[in-house]
C-alpha cells in the first residue's frame, strides 16, 4: 500500500508580501513589474491579494530578472540575495509589518 503525503501549503499572503517588498526595493510600478514576467496588472493584483497563486514559471522569471531566489519568493529565505538588495527588501518587509 502506498501512502501519499500531501505537499505543504504555500503561504500565498507571505508570497504576496515578499513580491511587493521586492518590487518596491527596485522602485518600479506594479504594472511594469507584472509585465516583466508576463502577467497583466489585474492578474498581478489578484496574486498580491492572495486570490490567485503565483505559478512557478512566473517565480522563476522574477528570480532571474530581479535578483531574488525562488526560496525567497516562496519561503522568505533571503540568504542568496545580494546584500544591497536584501537590505532594501528587509526595509520594505519591516515597513509592511507596521
Amino acid at each position: 500500500m502506498t501512502t501519499h503525503k500531501t505537499l505543504p501549503k504555500i503561504d500565498m499572503a507571505g508570497v504576496a508580501q515578499r513580491l511587493e517588498a521586492l518590487r518596491e526595493a527596485h522602485g518600479i510600478q506594479k504594472g511594469e513589474f507584472a509585465a516583466s514576467f508576463g502577467l497583466d496588472p489585474s492578474s498581478y493584483s489578484k496574486v498580491i491579494q492572495s486570490a490567485k497563486p503565483l505559478k512557478s514559471e512566473w517565480a522563476y522569471i522574477i528570480s532571474q530578472r530581479w535578483g531574488a531566489s525562488m526560496d525567497y519568493i516562496y519561503k522568505g529565505d533571503l540568504s542568496r540575495i545580494d546584500d544591497a538588495l536584501r537590505a532594501r527588501i528587509m526595509t520594505n518587509l519591516n515597513r509592511a509589518e507596521l
